[in-house]
């Protein structure tokens, strides 16, 4: 039986390339949207420290908490929004904290859809349920451009990579 625990815990402390990334070791901590991520949409210096955490204690990945492409798309006010000008200064002190321990970080990007709480407007979907309407054509192409250009900002700011949330009825899924 021990033989068996040292090969895994072997395991669990090796690296290993996921693609074109290469991870110090097999600890994930997983996407996990936590209260006070966010300042009105602008990380806090909550979530900084809680990376630092992480990182500082040994784990190899994090995938952020969700972070919403556009302010119709965000679940509540403590969410990270990307379309804030603040976010890729702040996004590129969480990423400089982690990569200084050897630590990789994925931004998971989300927009929640109908799950949406915004005080502009009522939340969309694929069709009119749950107190919402129907997306409209001109805003689908809103969306896919809020994903490619949040994207584009975890790139510039050196985010080792994107995960596109699309599970718990939120629009993509």
């Amino acid at each position: 039986m021990l033989g068996g625990m040292n090969r895994i815990m072997k395991t669990l402390f090796e690296t290993v390339t996921l693609g074109n990334l290469k991870l110090k070791n097999r600890f994930v901590r997983s996407g996990t949207l936590l209260i006070g991520d966010a300042d009105n949409g602008i990380i806090s210096s909550r979530l900084h420290h809680t990376h630092q955490v992480l990182a500082e204690g040994g784990v190899g990945l994090i995938i952020t908490g969700m972070i919403s492409v556009m302010e119709q798309g965000s679940a509540n006010f403590s969410m990270v929004r990307a379309d804030l000008p603040e976010f890729i200064f702040e996004l590129s002190k969480t990423t400089d904290i982690v990569h200084r321990y050897g630590c990789k970080i994925i931004a998971q990007l989300c927009h929640c859809g109908l799950k949406s709480h915004s005080i502009h407007q009522i939340p969309y979907g694929p069709n009119a349920i749950h107190d919402g309407r129907g997306i409209l054509r001109e805003e689908m192409r809103l969306v896919r451009k809020s994903f490619a250009n949040a994207a584009r900002k975890c790139k510039a700011v050196g985010v080792d990579g994107v995960q596109i949330h699309s599970a718990h009825g939120y629009l993509i899924s």
